[in-house]
């Protein structure tokens, strides 16, 4: 399982890897204003490709022996993505301007028009991850590392100097850029998988199987809560600060999910291995074995993240986003207790139960909405702290049993992460060089850990 959750750690890690290298030169092209407005039209992207897919990328991954299902989800994605096109050019001739200080315009129909190629690479990725070609998601996703993160950053820099720093073609060059990149990745896939136009024509009109449209409903409620529960907090943090606020906000959550998405890596692997239908049924033990491994695994990478970010960030980003960096401890708290909920959806999704996450998430966003319109905000910070309260409250409520049965590992993450926090508070009230230098080291002891502990996920 190594050898393939590498190869995927590196198509979704890279990605966003380098561009949260390349982020520190951005901030400095763009104002936090329109940094915002990408977040915003990156969180619609999002939700769209979500409505778009319908869940059929996880289908895709456990109905792994039936062709049709692939060309069907893609025609029914196509005829959906009309008609969406449809209503919002309807809605942008009346309204201009869209809630969360939006405008109607070229940055989000380049931003549509991308969503939908987007959502079209998911359905094909999804099949060439159920036929294990790892290599050609590996070559894919160097590609999009070095293409669409490395031009956008140069169309950027050309924009700012002949527009300015204000323009917001700055916005409208970064999705035409994302536009391009995205459709040589449909071209190079479509080519991997032997894609049939043939098929596509055979299966214009044609519905998805019962069973099928049954795990994508199930699969689609899911990814729309698990958004809502991961993207809300921007959208009300837009309402209560304003735009400035929450460029800074964005920038916190954006180098906290570098550890969602390497965790998120290794559990497409497990998904691959685990959830096919093809699969007999005497795994309990390897699941629950990778399962605590993978809790353990989740916890190093984020104490790490957050380590090493407080000890170098203010040699990196700019004085405008230090507060970006004084929350990353918050941030990475609150993603461990994400990646929790994942982790337990291997063996869920195994025994087709994951119902159970979908009323955790439905729990989670009731509350935290209610909270965040009755509750006066005075700082981002208390953004975070709601959130992490929330989703301990909910886990321990819905998955008790689970948590322990694993509680030697969540015990030793409770100490392991409750350490970092300590240390980096310390730190940084203090500013003493030796905590700084301690932090730096400690963060690559705990990365070491974490190869050590992936690479022996291979033995399950």
């Amino acid at each position: 399982m190594f050898k393939n959750s590498i190869f995927y750690s590196f198509e979704k890690l890279s990605p966003k890897l380098i561009s949260v290298l390349l982020l520190p030169i951005l901030l400095r092209l763009i104002k936090p204003e329109l940094w915002a407005e990408i977040t915003l039209l990156l969180a619609l992207q999002l939700l769209i490709s979500y409505f778009l897919t319908q869940g059929d990328e996880r289908s895709i991954l456990k109905f792994t022996t039936e062709e049709e299902v692939l060309y069907r989800s893609f025609t029914s994605l196509l005829r959906i993505s009309l008609l969406v096109l449809v209503l919002f050019e309807i809605f942008g001739y009346f309204f201009e301007t869209l809630p969360f200080s939006l405008q109607y315009g070229l940055p989000f129909r380049f931003m549509y028009v991308s969503t939908v190629i987007i959502s079209v690479n998911k359905l094909l990725l999804a099949k060439l991850r159920s036929l294990e070609k790892s290599t050609e998601i590996f070559k894919s996703s160097f590609f999009e590392s070095l293409f669409i993160n490395s031009i956008q950053l140069l169309f950027v820099a050309i924009t700012v100097q002949l527009d300015g720093y204000d323009s917001r073609v700055i916005v409208t060059v970064y999705f035409l850029v994302q536009l391009f990149g995205n459709l040589f990745k449909f071209l190079y896939f479509a080519k991997s998988i032997e894609f049939k136009l043939t098929l596509v024509l055979k299966n214009l009109l044609a519905k998805k199987p019962k069973d099928f449209l049954k795990f994508s409903n199930i699969s689609f409620l899911i990814l729309i809560s698990n958004y809502f529960v991961n993207w809300q907090d921007k959208f009300f943090v837009e309402i209560i600060f304003g735009l400035k606020e929450l460029g800074i906000y964005s920038v916190t959550t954006r180098i906290s999910n570098l550890g969602l998405v390497f965790i998120s890596s290794i559990l497409i692997a497990a998904y691959s291995k685990y959830w096919p239908k093809t699969v007999v049924d005497n795994t309990d033990y390897q699941v629950q074995k990778i399962t605590g491994d993978i809790i353990l695994i989740s916890s190093y990478t984020m104490a790490a993240l957050m380590l090493i970010v407080v000890s170098v960030g203010q040699y990196v980003f700019p004085t405008s986003y230090e507060t970006s960096i004084n929350m990353i401890d918050l941030a990475t708290v609150l993603i461990f207790l994400q990646t929790i909920v994942l982790i337990f959806s291997i063996d869920l999704g195994r025994i087709s139960n994951l119902k159970r996450i979908y009323f955790f998430n439905l729990a989670v966003i009731i509350l935290q909405v209610s909270i965040y319109n009755l509750y006066s905000f005075e700082n981002l910070e208390e953004i975070f702290i709601l959130q992490i309260i929330t989703m301990l409250i909910f886990i321990i409520a819905f998955f008790w049993k689970t948590v322990l049965l694993f509680i030697k590992e969540f015990t030793i993450s409770i100490l392991l992460i409750s350490a970092s926090v300590l240390i980096t508070t310390f730190y940084q009230s203090s500013g003493s060089q030796i905590l700084q230098l301690s932090s730096f080291l400690l963060s690559l002891f705990f990365a070491s850990n974490v190869l050590q502990r992936w690479i022996k996920l291979d033995s399950n």
